[in-house]
């Protein structure tokens, strides 16, 4: 008895089936991935017709920043840590009120933000950058 060797049927890869996988991982990751939102701070740039401000005339704090976070308000000089507990006391009243950050000779711009963050973090947000000529 001679029988006829059993005909090998070609696997067939329906298309269908891995298009509704690839749109159902699209919809997976479209669902939850979370986007992230950068917060900014708003920057006031005073032109240079703005009357320079004199001490006394108003409730703005001069805060100075020097290199090495070392910073100043109203002349009085600070390190990070009593620049914190110095602004809280001066904004706790609820007023609003100007805060002039200006950069001395040697400070960089990480010195400044780091200057914009403290005066955020204390309740200021009126806070306007003068060049530090």
């Amino acid at each position: 008895m001679d029988f006829d060797p059993p005909k090998k049927q070609k696997l067939k890869i329906g298309l269908t089936p891995l298009i509704d996988m690839v749109f159902l991982l699209v919809v997976f990751f479209m669902l939850t991935t979370t986007f992230s939102t950068t917060e900014v701070i708003n920057l006031d740039f005073s032109s240079g017709d703005v009357a320079p401000v004199e001490k006394g005339k108003d409730d703005s704090i001069l805060l100075s920043v020097e290199k090495n976070n070392i910073f100043y308000i109203n002349g009085k000089k600070l390190d990070q840590i009593s620049l914190k507990k110095e602004l809280r006391n001066m904004l706790k009243d609820g007023k609003e009120r100007t805060i002039i950050l200006h950069g001395r000779a040697g400070s960089n711009v990480q010195n400044l933000v780091n200057a914009m963050d403290i005066a955020r973090m204390s309740g200021g947000s009126n806070i306007t950058i003068i060049d530090g000529k």
